[in-house]
């Protein structure tokens, strides 16, 4: 099936499509992939975009929690990543989980989600 997001190899357009992705059909995300890369086309613009801004795109899609988390996640790679996604997508995890005093040492490992790689 010819789908946008499989035409790219840009980890941020994956991603987006991902998350739009979720409990979402296919042929309703299309229009708002597209419309949303207009809008916020990389992720230092998702990053800088205002909360209302990023609501109003995602509107119709539901699950706002989702483009609320995203652009949370976007914020983080700007700052601590330079706007580009790490090569071992476990890497925010591991960082996340190593901020997080209340999770043991030795469980650490097995807090960290599976993530597949970007492409």
């Amino acid at each position: 099936r010819d789908l946008p997001w499989r035409r790219t190899s840009d980890p941020y357009c994956i991603w987006v499509s991902e998350i739009m992705l979720q409990q979402t059909r296919v042929d309703t995300v299309i229009p708002y992939y597209h419309n949303f890369l207009d809008k916020f086309p990389d992720i230092a613009a998702l990053a800088a975009a205002p909360e209302d801004a990023i609501l109003k795109a995602w509107e119709g899609l539901g699950y706002y929690s989702r483009v609320k988390n995203m652009q949370k996640a976007a914020q983080q790679i700007v700052a601590e990543y330079g706007g580009v996604f790490p090569e071992d997508p476990q890497e925010i995890a591991r960082r996340d989980c190593d901020r997080d005093p209340a999770i043991p040492h030795s469980e650490r490992e097995s807090t960290i989600a599976p993530v597949q790689e970007y492409t």
